[in-house]
């Protein structure tokens, strides 16, 4: 895999060759049009600005002891220009995640980038805001706090290493799941996100597939997805679920912003997070990607209410820029000992292992389309056709005699709980054939005894349901 490198300039022989190599090393043209000044300022601090035009850049040489010369004869600085022109083309001016600012090629893309992440450094100190606001988010369930620590402690080893142009690290994405307005929003804006680097808050329309602009991700490190996009379909939640995978690899990446001509890092890798706030509703859990998809690239953690009172009162304007000061003040303390923590539950390719809490999951899961049409398999899905009635307490009841497994295509099962379920199936809103046989694909990866891929002939994919409930 070939990661975006800075480019490094040759030193030169001579005098005016120095010059010429620092002009070339100074300044760029953008595919599309306008002239860039990449240089280290008094403070060395990187900087690139933008050049007006033509005219002003022959001025600028002019000050470094080129002058342009005329139409008929040239003189070094016209020359330069054109050279500048000719050789120092670039295919545009970005901000990449996890990079400082300068000068970068992959392959035969060269870019600019003009912004950098800002890495807290550690220092020792009280960090007991931070840590409060920690403990009452997550430390009611076992093993949650600590999952968090170790996560956040392998974020900064990696933005670290990146920053350097040192090996690539993968992280998993990470989901806060709870009650609305409980503070997670807070939590992951004020105090991981210092941790991790800069944020994108919307990428939701880019990983679900319904945008390809990129622009604000491509350039932050921390991917911040609310449920403001509300529930998406099945297709959605797939593409989502591979471009969650995608990110999480560093497979490389495409930058298309609105106003920009696409450039592609097919061969490069980015570093990034992606950060799920997910309230305890239908719609905002069908914002996450597919458990049975992702499993193993997942943190879920469950978070309690934090209690803004005391320490943490936010009633009024002040007491908010107060506590968000405190917090401010605490981040290097709290920096210092992410780097000292100890993972508890170490892994070779994240750093941290992954942890699925099991309330979420289960809530999450029962909330998941494929898990749904299981529900409905079972209750209608086995049924032979015959049936009889029987009264219970004055009652009249139909009992319907069911089968050990059921076999056919997925046009054939569709068929069949649309006959026998009625409303029931419709509630699924599973429009078709192509639906019914990816979500029973879903359903054959999580529970392979009961739902199994027979094998397919020329035309069509057969399955075999087993009924849970009877001996077969």
């Amino acid at each position: 895999m070939v990661n975006v490198k800075p480019i490094q300039q040759k030193a030169a022989n001579s005098k005016i060759a120095a010059k010429k190599a620092q002009i070339l090393a100074e300044y760029f043209v953008h595919q599309n049009g306008g002239i860039y000044n990449l240089f280290t300022d008094p403070s060395g601090i990187i900087q690139v600005l933008k050049v007006t035009g033509d005219q002003v850049l022959e001025n600028l040489l002019f000050d470094h002891g080129m002058p342009p010369g005329t139409k008929s004869k040239p003189g070094i600085g016209r020359q330069m220009l054109r050279q500048i022109r000719l050789t120092n083309v670039i295919n545009g001016k970005i901000s990449i995640s996890g990079k400082k600012k300068g000068l970068y090629q992959v392959l035969d893309t060269r870019v600019l980038v003009d912004s950098e992440p800002k890495f807290v450094e550690g220092k020792k100190g009280k960090w007991d805001t931070i840590r409060e606001i920690c403990e009452q988010l997550l430390n009611s369930h076992p093993g949650q706090l600590e999952t968090t620590f170790g996560y956040l402690k392998y974020c900064r080893e990696a933005l670290r290493k990146s920053l350097a142009n040192q090996r690539f690290r993968p992280g998993q994405a990470f989901i806060i799941k709870g009650e609305p307005n409980d503070g997670k929003t807070f939590f992951a804006s004020s105090i991981m996100a210092p941790m991790i680097g800069r944020t994108c808050f919307n990428p939701l329309p880019y990983l679900s597939g319904k945008t390809e602009n990129n622009g604000d991700l491509v350039g932050n490190e921390m991917w911040l997805v609310d449920d403001r996009g509300g529930a998406m379909d099945l297709d959605q939640r797939l593409t989502l679920s591979e471009n969650i995978k995608n990110a999480i690899a560093g497979k490389g990446f495409q930058y298309h912003d609105k106003y920009e001509k696409a450039v592609s890092f097919t061969s490069s890798r980015l570093y990034n997070r992606v950060v799920f706030l997910v309230n305890n509703t239908d719609n905002s859990m069908r914002c996450l990607p597919s458990l049975e998809e992702t499993r193993d690239k997942l943190i879920i953690v469950k978070s309690n209410p934090i209690v803004f009172s005391g320490n943490l009162k936010n009633d009024s304007d002040e007491d908010q820029d107060r506590l968000d000061r405190r917090i401010e003040d605490e981040m290097y303390a709290f920096g210092h000992f992410l780097d000292t923590f100890k993972i508890k539950s170490p892994c070779i390719r994240f750093g941290q292992s992954s942890y699925i809490n099991s309330e979420a999951e289960f809530e999450i899961q029962d909330n998941e389309e494929h898990t749904a049409l299981w529900s409905t398999i079972k209750k209608f899905g086995f049924r032979d056709g015959n049936s009889k009635t029987r009264v219970v307490k004055g009652e009249t009841q139909t009992v319907f005699t069911t089968v050990g497994e059921c076999v056919g295509t997925s046009s054939e099962i569709f068929s069949k709980l649309k006959a026998t379920a009625g409303t029931e199936f419709e509630v699924l809103d599973i429009k078709g054939n192509r639906k019914m046989g990816r979500l029973l694909g879903m359903l054959a990866r999580s529970m392979p005894e009961h739902v199994m891929k027979l094998p397919r002939s020329s035309t069509v994919r057969g399955w075999k349901l087993v009924n849970p409930d009877e001996a077969v």
